[in-house]
């Protein structure tokens, strides 16, 4: 018989394990199968490894931030009613949570605030989101956990909650989705409104998708699947456009390129049939849509993931340029594919774009060479 032990992903420095054995048989072939858990300890330090990372760039963040703030957040729900902070002076709603104080886990974070500004004592039952916020010169990054309440405690607010009139309601869940997805109407009367209620919105959303089958408890994730599936980028300004890996049908980015300066870059010769082998090829897959779903900008890449990145195609809608779009999804194939101490990046330029990469940083090389011999007959997709 031969056994084996698979590694799913664990936390580090963490505490005692819980071994669940499975025997699985293939064959002539006995595998013993392990899957490791990690119990519960909010004693222990650990590194949180969620099941997704957001990042949102705020419309008013500046290149590069120099201040960082962590905290945690709250998502309580019970019988399909969600508890909330809410300000009655402001008509700010919040979900519960706040900033992390020295020697504080995340998990030690949350049980406090919660306790302070709601007054229940709630128990941290799964971590599954981590959130980095840029405004100005901060990021700020949050960790949500679904956390359920276990008794009554007592609220310790600040002067300024106390002034704001801070006090806990209950509300149905679908209320709150409602009061959150409005975080776009904020967007020329408050930047800092805009962005906690596009925060909770996307807290919330997530929340709605967890498997509920799922066991209890702060799941480990699968090694290295955090930049690759995990990760999504919300950048602030005139609507919101969501930019994330995903593979995308041939249609769909033809008819993206209808929107952009990219449908006069291919060569007519057997169109569809290449592009749909790009779609479905390329390593690095990353695509920006907007608010409706509708693509509004993309980028595709080749790496080894270890010295290079070639991108093949960079494009934004025009209704959509001069949002930062192309940066970002630049920014984002580079730390992708390995970051900028590890690869390489290369590409070929028209020469209206050399300017913009010549802003990120990029140069002429001189030592690329190419051999090419296709048929190439000009045409734009229309």
């Amino acid at each position: 018989m031969l056994t084996g032990t698979k590694r799913l992903g664990i936390f580090q420095d963490s505490g005692p394990f819980v071994f669940q054995e499975q025997k699985l048989k293939v064959d002539d072939w006995t595998f013993t199968a392990y899957n490791m858990r990690t119990a519960y300890d909010r004693k222990k330090q650990r590194r949180y490894i969620p099941m997704k990372t957001v990042d949102i760039l705020g419309a008013n963040r500046f290149d590069t931030y120099t201040k960082t703030r962590d905290g945690s957040r709250a998502v309580i729900v019970q019988d399909r009613k969600i508890l909330l902070t809410h300000e009655l002076n402001s008509g700010w709603w919040l979900i519960p949570g706040g900033g992390t104080e020295e020697g504080e886990t995340p998990e030690d974070c949350v049980i406090r605030e919660v306790e302070e500004e709601t007054g229940y004592i709630v128990r941290p039952v799964r971590h599954f989101l981590i959130m980095h916020e840029y405004y100005e010169e901060y990021r700020y990054t949050g960790y949500f956990f679904v956390c359920e309440v276990t008794g009554k405690g007592q609220m310790n607010l600040t002067e300024v909650e106390k002034r704001r009139g801070v006090q806990p309601e209950w509300i149905p869940l679908e209320e709150a989705l409602d009061i959150f997805s409005k975080h776009e109407s904020y967007a020329d009367v408050s930047e800092e409104k805009r962005g906690a209620y596009q925060r909770e919105y996307i807290a919330l959303c997530e929340y709605m998708e967890l498997d509920p089958e799922s066991p209890e408890g702060m799941e480990p994730v699968p090694e290295n699947t955090e930049s690759r599936t995990g990760r999504e980028i919300y950048l602030g300004g005139p609507g919101t456009v969501r930019i994330r890996e995903e593979r995308v049908s041939a249609e769909e980015y033809i008819d993206f390129l209808k929107r952009t300066d990219l449908g006069s870059q291919y060569p007519k010769e057997r169109f569809n049939e290449r592009i749909a082998k790009l779609v479905k090829n390329v390593s690095i897959s990353l695509i920006a849509r907007n608010d409706g779903g509708m693509i509004v900008g993309a980028l595709f890449g080749l790496t080894d993931y270890c010295y290079w990145l070639y991108v093949t195609d960079l494009g934004v809608d025009r209704n959509y340029e001069r949002q930062g779009i192309a940066k970002t999804l630049m920014k984002t194939a580079h730390e992708i594919a390995g970051g900028e101490k590890d690869i390489a990046v290369y590409l070929i330029a028209n020469e209206n774009a050399v300017p913009f990469y010549e802003k990120l940083g990029m140069k002429y090389a001189d030592d690329v060479m190419q051999y090419n011999h296709i048929e190439w007959t000009e045409w734009t997709v229309e």
